[in-house]
Formats: C-alpha cells, sequence, structure tokens
C-alpha cells in the first residue's frame, strides 16, 4: 500500500491568505491532504496570537483546491452540537466534491472552555459524550430519519438531506490513544491518529488497537492507522538536534529530553526522514500527518522533492 502524506497546520494567523497559499503549494506538491486543529485559543504561548476557526477555513479552503482532501485534526466535540457537526460535515462533503475527513476528539484545553463560557465535563463523560455523537452523527448520515434518545444527545425524527457524498460517510478519525478512546475507534472509525510517539510505541499502540477489534469482531486492517509529528529536512543530524531542542524549548519542556523526543520525530536529511518513515511503516503507520516549521512552502517543497519522490 502507498503511504500518504498529510500537513497538519495550525491556525494562528490574521488573515487567511497565507493558510490559503500554503494549502494551495501543498495540493501542487501531491501532498494527499490538510488538517486543520480545532481550537479557540492558542495551546502554545501568548494567549493573545490570532487564531482562525477550524471549520470556517476548511469551508474556504474547498473553495481553492481541487484534489487534496480536508480534514480536521481534531475537530472538539464539546464546542458544537453533534447534530449540527453531522449537518456540516455532509455539507462539506458535497461543496468539497467528496474531500473531507472527519477527525473528532473529546475535548481536553480547559482554559478555552472556561473563557467561553462552554461545558467541561469530567474526563470519562467527555468520552461518553463522543461516543454518543458519533453514534448519533453515522445515523443522521445513513438512516432517512433518526431518532436518538442518549443521556447527553436526543433527536426526534430527524432529516440530515442532502447526505454526504463519499458512502456510507465522510471518513471518521478518531485522536488519541487512551484505553477508551482506542475501545472507540475500534468501534467506530475509520482512521486512527497516533500523536508523537516512537515507532516503538506506535507498534505498542497499534497490537493494543488490534486486540480490541479482536474482542468486537471487527477487521482491524479497515482502519487506517496514522502517525501525527512534527517533520522538517535539515542539512546535518547537528541542525535536527538545534531544530528539537528550539522546539522543546517554545513547548517549555526539557531540553534534556531532546534525544527522546528525536525519537518522536521526523526531522533530520532527507536519507535519515526516509529512514524513521521506513521504520513507522514497518510499524504499522499507513499515513503521516506531518507538522512542518509554520506555513513554510519551500520546507514542504524541499521534503515533497528530496523524501516523498524517493519513496513513490
Amino acid at each position: 500500500m502507498k503511504i500518504k502524506f498529510g500537513i497538519r497546520i495550525v491556525l494562528y494567523e490574521q488573515s487567511f491568505e497565507p493558510i490559503k497559499n500554503y494549502v494551495v503549494a501543498a495540493e501542487r506538491l501531491g501532498f494527499d491532504s490538510i488538517w486543520v486543529n480545532d481550537h479557540l485559543l492558542p495551546i502554545v504561548g501568548s494567549l493573545q496570537k490570532p487564531m482562525l476557526e477550524c471549520w470556517t477555513v476548511m469551508s474556504a479552503l474547498a473553495g481553492v483546491t481541487t484534489k487534496i482532501r480536508l480534514g480536521s485534526l481534531v475537530l472538539n466535540n464539546m464546542f458544537r452540537y453533534p447534530q449540527l457537526v453531522a449537518k456540516m460535515a455532509a455539507t462539506l462533503d458535497v461543496v468539497s466534491n467528496g474531500r473531507l475527513e472527519l477527525g473528532m476528539g473529546a475535548g481536553w484545553f480547559k482554559q478555552e472552555h472556561e473563557m467561553f463560557g462552554l461545558p467541561y465535563k469530567k474526563h470519562f463523560e467527555r468520552i461518553e459524550m463522543l461516543l454518543e455523537a458519533i453514534e448519533l452523527m453515522k445515523s443522521l448520515w445513513t438512516k432517512e430519519r433518526t431518532n436518538f434518545k442518549g443521556r447527553f444527545y436526543q433527536v426526534n425524527n430527524a432529516i440530515c438531506l442532502p447526505k454526504p457524498l463519499q458512502k456510507p460517510h465522510p471518513p471518521l478519525l478518531v485522536g488519541g490513544y487512551s484505553k477508551h478512546i482506542l475501545d472507540l475507534v475500534a468501534k467506530h472509525a475509520n482512521k486512527s491518529s497516533f500523536i508523537l510517539l516512537s515507532s516503538k510505541e506506535f507498534a505498542e499502540k497499534a497490537d493494543m488497537l488490534k486486540e480490541k477489534c479482536k474482542r468486537i469482531g471487527r477487521n482491524y486492517s479497515k482502519i487506517t492507522k496514522s502517525f501525527f509529528g512534527e517533520a522538517m529536512v535539515v542539512g546535518s543530524e547537528k541542525e535536527a538536534v538545534d531544530q528539537i531542542k528550539r522546539r522543546l524549548k517554545e513547548r517549555r519542556m526539557p531540553v534534556k529530553q531532546t534525544m527522546q523526543y528525536a525519537q518522536k520525530c521526523i526531522i533530520g536529511t532527507p536519507e535519515r526522514c526516509i529512514e524513521r518513515i521506513m521504520e513507522y511503516k514497518k510499524a504499522g503507520v499507513q499515513e503521516f500527518m506531518l507538522v512542518f516549521p509554520h506555513l513554510d512552502t519551500k520546507q514542504i517543497k524541499i521534503f515533497a522533492d528530496s523524501v516523498i519522490s524517493c519513496l513513490s
């Protein structure tokens, strides 16, 4: 199976133009997908940085691209009623001519919930809400009418038209790898997304997911396994170490974790990046969702020309 490569972007911008130019370049360079984060506040650095909204940006990107797939990584279930998300997703799938990838998560950044007056439940309740939300959305996408009476969500004889173009619905990704999230992935997801894991750790989580699929009779091979992490092509291993140290400092993490963090990234010379990708492929990765230096079109071109082209 051909390895797929996507790019994950954060929306730290005052205007849409830089994002549009970056995504158009990514499509031209042959990347398979663009993944957009869903936060109301920056999660790193100053809260005063501008932050555009996920769904609005994806909708705008649908109008300036034709081939690249558009995904949320991941949509915070606590921000929007799933009844509305189902309608929004069906609409965007139609508008984009069947290019939507819907990534869903339970939500975790408490500060943005508190600042915007949005509910923030205990962890197990957020997981239960996400499970209900996914079940409700899938019903709205696939049934003529939906009746749903859950603990958190209810609808009465609801209609969702038009249906998504992709059948039975857009690919559904669930982000995370906690025990309860993996249960949800095994039951409902078309894709998993494991963030910042070494290839060894990825293989361990993939084995856990395989076992959960086996227990419920789900075909494990039907779930696309994806890796989400940082990437960059540099000229030397010293430069790679320097880049990783800089990123740790930006995240206020100890620099002593440099070598450990390096095992969870694809940062290095072209040869080293290819070597790391093959390690992850052996561990079960089928799709890479990579975070490059912010909206740097030169970097994604270097990666496409010196890494992806050697793997096709």
